[in-house]
């Protein structure tokens, strides 16, 4: 009897393949020999080492073991992706989510569960706002590396609000296929893009249910005012930017941004996503001056709004007392 258990059952069974030892047949029981020609088959003939390969089945138990946990692991992780998605939707609660709650149970995957949800910067109220200013708009706008990378549904959970329409910028339009915006229900989805792009990518994102709009463009680039009027077109007055940074970059540096909601948490990580980029200002006096409109606590947060200052009022910054 081996460490596993398994050399004396393999033993019985291998005599039956080499025409010896017992087997049942057709409820009967009779010798190896008699049970192969009754099947059909004639006992086979043992190379050198097969014999031990026949009566060890530690590496199949292993195998079968392996593919059992790598099963279990992706269960569990998809498990918590739908606690999480779920707990969004709903606006719940993260309070049962905190380390502090886990540490003192002595459950390690518990506490792994819970710091694997904790993605967030801001609080719930924080974004509980993002998604009342989605209600208010009429459409909001992320790149399309943003949109490949966070696969976002760009939809505003909010009780009786209403989703705004999805508008996509990229030059890959059909890569959004393997997202989640244009498979899930919300607002309509908007890809704008150049001209130059693929009719084939044009193509599959329509027939996804996606309405495309095919942008004039310099060297590859669109011009913001170009997009801003396709969607005024459009009938899209209000247009909420959330990312990424390269999108937001753009609009600034072309001045077609008219007012900057930024939201700061408590919470330092050193280095990290700029918030703007692409777009630089060689100096300080060339920068784009802001006024504060409004500076307010939400929850554990603070929203700041500020709104661009004219050019002459930028080039004569007034001293702050």
């Amino acid at each position: 009897m081996g460490a596993s258990g398994d050399l004396a059952p393999l033993a019985h069974l291998s005599l039956v393949l080499l025409g010896k030892g017992e087997a049942f047949y057709d409820g009967r029981r009779m010798s190896g020999e008699e049970a192969l020609k009754a099947s059909g088959l004639a006992p086979i003939r043992l190379e050198s080492a097969e014999g031990l390969a026949l009566v060890n089945g530690t590496q199949v138990m292993t195998a079968i073991g392996a593919l059992s946990v790598h099963d279990a692991r992706q269960l569990s992780r998809l498990t918590d992706i739908a606690a999480s998605m779920t707990l969004e939707v709903l606006m719940g609660s993260r309070t049962e989510f905190n380390p502090k709650i886990h540490q003192v149970r002595p459950h390690p995957g518990q506490i792994a569960a819970a710091a694997g949800d904790s993605r967030w910067i801001t609080g719930e109220a924080a974004r509980r706002r993002v998604h009342r200013m989605r209600s208010e708009a009429d459409a909001v706008l992320v790149g399309g590396e943003t949109a490949r990378r966070d696969d976002p549904l760009l939809t505003a959970r909010v009780p009786g609000g209403r989703n705004p329409r999805r508008v996509i910028l990229t030059s890959r339009p059909a890569e959004l296929l393997r997202g989640k915006v244009l498979r899930e229900s919300g607002g309509e989805v908007i890809v704008a893009c150049p001209k130059g792009v693929p009719q084939r990518d044009v193509r599959l994102v329509r027939d996804a249910g996606g309405r495309v709009l095919r942008l004039p463009a310099r060297g590859g680039a669109v011009r913001a005012r170009d997009f801003l009027a396709a969607l005024g077109a459009e009938g899209v007055t209000s247009l909420l930017v959330e990312g990424g940074a390269r999108t937001a970059g753009w609009l600034a540096s072309e001045g077609a941004i008219d007012r900057y909601v930024v939201f700061v948490a408590p919470l330092l990580l050193g280095e990290g996503i700029r918030a703007v980029s692409g777009w630089a200002s060689r100096s300080p006096t060339s920068g784009t001056r802001l006024a504060f409109t409004s500076v307010r606590r939400v929850g554990t947060d603070v929203e700041i709004t500020a709104e661009p200052m004219p050019a002459s009022a930028s080039a004569r910054p007034k001293k702050v007392k």
